[in-house]
């Protein structure tokens, strides 16, 4: 059986784990196996025969594809295939049997679509990851359906549909458990992580990582726990990362440290004469830490070993990513304060340099790339030209078993047995037509009925929000940006006037489309609930009681598995008569445009780092009052804004340039500052898709 692609340990690291393989060097074994399988042509025939050159036609295919000789392990797969579905068309075996050879049947399917996934075709590597998985189900064989969920979730992760993998991953480490697969449990926990991380879920994926490390180290397995701690590092410099660029001072994020102890933790694991690519993986991420700690010789140090590593091994990726962070490096070394010109001068000639191996190593991956795909090309050629030669000689094989009887009745007995035949074959070919014709139909009315339930779904949700003029009917002057990502939307803002005060939030629910929308509608309806009395509640009580109703209501208790839904916000208590505010956060801070010494700043309000939803130690929700000066400008938001991709190099836009935005912005109209916002969205993102929910909600103190 060819291996399966079982543990992806990082955002891009992925561990291959291979069956034993023999001592012997892989063309003994191949030499070995076609001495077994010449045997068999001598062997009386019958099941167990068949059985025995199956195994051997897939043995045969995974040790060509340890080979690298792609075309000759698929030769073999499809020679087992034919064999298992010539036995299961002709032979009349036992349950026990005909469970193996079906099982069987899903092993090659699995085999060719590694095969696909190998050479970067995804949809077919889906569809016989697909069919293969039919199979075993259908079988009840619980380890074969684990490594199916898994394929199909790691060529999910690859298309970048992270949450579809997510739903793969968790329907694999299902089986894994129940099979007691402890290995692959752990791999199962480390690829989840990774999805979370692409997803920027940080307190997920770190709580996935601890289950994945748990259990290597109960293993004993130092390359997983290697991979783990390198996995924590970088999403604990992620976090530290949107710290820094949120305006936080490197010295002051715990973070960065933290991703500092990891990587060298990776590293002492890993060991000096360890595998270079994971060296210089995790020592070039070292350095980017150091980097972004301002601690400029410590990162310089790093980023070099990296580059020599990447180097030795012939890592063109590795070289080109690795020489754009130094090129970087020395830019931010060259622009600190105090640095003598003739220092400046060797920096950014450093910078330049960098740039160029950067550059250089770039063109080198794009023909690199135009190398490979024709390579990819022939391989498919000589697979499928040897797959039809094997095909051919099946047929002939199985024509020589059989006598064939037959002799012409007649010219006329002939002509009229075909008349028959083309005049029935014309009226099956109606029929189907107009059964195709009619399913088309009924295919296009269940379609239109889906897409109109979830537009009358929009107008429901539109109902709930409130209008905009009605939202601002007593206020001062404002705007409202919102831009649902698909029909509906996970994003939503209310507001409440009351006894003189004016609450208003914005609200990121868990997910976005159909299953964001209903979030967000239980979210109006609870803060409508909660806000009904005559009480005066603040922002921090509100948030309390909507924190009791969802866990209460949805029933999360934090076990594994269940919904773990909830939502990030923002709620302001706005006094319309004297300009106090009062201000609480979950997860989302608040960002307040003012004026120091004739300057523009941004003051940032931070929130409480909890959820709306189930917390393992909640604490009270803390209220902020806030003393506004006279045109000062306020924005609540989500995140959606902020981490849409785009540009010319297709990265996040990211807080700091939304905050740098805003500031450049805040002096003119508010519904001038909300076309601006969203023409600059609409460049940024360009012909990319729109990641998420867009909200934000501008008000000047008058």
């Amino acid at each position: 059986m060819i291996p399966d692609s079982l543990h992806k340990a990082g955002a891009l690291l992925l561990f291959l784990f291979l069956f034993s393989v023999p001592v012997l060097a892989q063309d003994q074994v191949i030499d070995s196996l076609k001495v077994e399988l010449k045997k068999l042509d001598h062997a009386s025939p019958g099941i167990s025969t068949d059985t025995s050159r199956i195994n051997i036609y897939y043995a045969l295919a995974e040790a060509y594809y340890r080979e690298t000789d792609q075309a000759s392990e698929q030769l073999y797969t499809g020679k087992g295939l034919n064999l298992v579905d010539s036995l299961l068309e002709s032979g009349d075996f036992n349950k026990e049997i005909k469970n193996w050879l079906l099982h069987q049947q899903g092993t090659g399917l699995g085999n060719k679509g590694n095969y696909f996934s190998d050479i970067g075709d995804l949809p077919k590597a889906l569809d016989y990851y697909f069919r293969a998985l039919k199979l075993d189900e259908s079988i009840g064989h619980l380890s074969g359906m684990e490594r199916h969920l898994c394929n199909i979730a790691i060529v999910y992760d690859d298309l970048g549909d992270h949450k579809k993998s997510l739903n793969y991953y968790f329907r694999a480490l299902k089986y894994a458990k129940a099979i007691d697969a402890k290995s692959s449990e752990a791999d199962l926990y480390g690829n989840i992580a990774t999805a979370y991380m692409d997803l920027n879920d940080n307190k997920r994926a770190l709580s996935y990582c601890a289950r994945s490390l748990k259990m290597f180290e109960e293993l004993k397995d130092t390359s997983g726990i290697a991979f783990v701690f390198g996995n924590i590092g970088l999403i604990y410099k992620g976090i530290g990362q949107d710290q820094r660029d949120a305006g936080k001072a490197p010295s002051e994020i715990p973070e960065f440290f933290a991703a500092v102890t990891y990587f060298k933790r990776t590293l002492a694991l890993v060991g000096e004469d360890g595998d270079k690519s994971t060296r210089a993986i995790n020592v070039g991420s070292l350095g980017s830490v150091y980097m972004s700690m301002q601690k400029y010789d410590e990162a310089e140090r790093y980023l070099l070993q990296s580059l020599q590593l990447s180097r030795e091994i012939n890592d063109l990726y590795g070289v080109m990513s690795t020489s754009e962070h130094l090129s970087d490096l020395y830019a931010e070394m060259a622009a600190q304060k105090g640095i003598p010109l003739q220092q400046k001068t060797v920096y950014l000639e450093r910078s330049y340099n960098r740039l160029q191996d950067h550059n250089n190593a770039k063109d080198s991956i794009f023909n690199q790339d135009k190398a490979s795909d024709i390579t990819r090309k022939e391989m498919n050629y000589e697979y499928e030209k040897k797959e039809a030669i094997a095909k051919a000689t099946a047929a002939a094989e199985k024509r020589t078993q059989h006598i064939i009887i037959g002799s012409v009745i007649g010219g006329l007995l002939l002509s009229l047995i075909f008349l028959v035949f083309i005049f029935r074959s014309l009226r099956i070919t109606r029929k189907q037509n107009i059964m195709i014709e009619l399913q088309k139909q009924e295919v296009e009315e269940h379609r239109k009925g889906i897409i109109d339930s979830i537009t009358y779904a929009r107008r429901i949700q539109e109902a709930l929000l409130k209008e905009e003029e009605n939202i601002t009917a007593h206020l001062p002057e404002h705007f409202v940006l919102y831009k649902p990502k698909d029909i509906v939307s996970g994003d939503f803002y209310w507001s409440i006037e009351k006894r003189g005060y004016w609450y208003i939030c914005v609200a990121d629910c868990t997910g976005h489309g159909v299953p964001g929308a209903f979030m967000s509608m239980l979210g109006i309806a609870y803060l409508n609930e909660i806000t009904s009395s005559e009480e005066l509640l603040t922002p921090g009580e509100i948030l309390n009681r909507l924190r009791e109703k969802i866990v209460k209501e949805l029933k999360q208790t934090g076990a594994s598995g269940e919904s773990q839904d909830g939502m990030d916000i923002s709620m302001m208590r706005y006094s319309i008569q004297t300009g106090e505010m009062t201000w609480a956060g979950a997860n989302n801070a608040l960002w307040i445009s003012s004026q120091e010494e004739g300057i523009k700043v941004m003051k940032v309000v931070e929130p409480d780092k909890q959820p709306i939803g189930y917390t393992i130690n909640p604490v009270p929700f803390r209220d902020h009052i806030i003393d506004l000066q006279k045109n000062d400008t306020v924005y609540l938001f989500s995140d959606g804004y902020a981490d849409q991709f785009g540009g010319p190099k297709g990265k996040k836009f990211k807080s700091k340039n939304l905050q740098e935005k805003l500031i450049s912005l805040s002096a003119q109209p508010m519904n001038k500052q909300k076309d601006e916002l969203d023409a600059t969205f609409e460049a940024w993102r360009g012909n990319l898709e729109q990641l998420d929910d867009v909200a934000i909600i501008g008000i000047r103190n008058p």
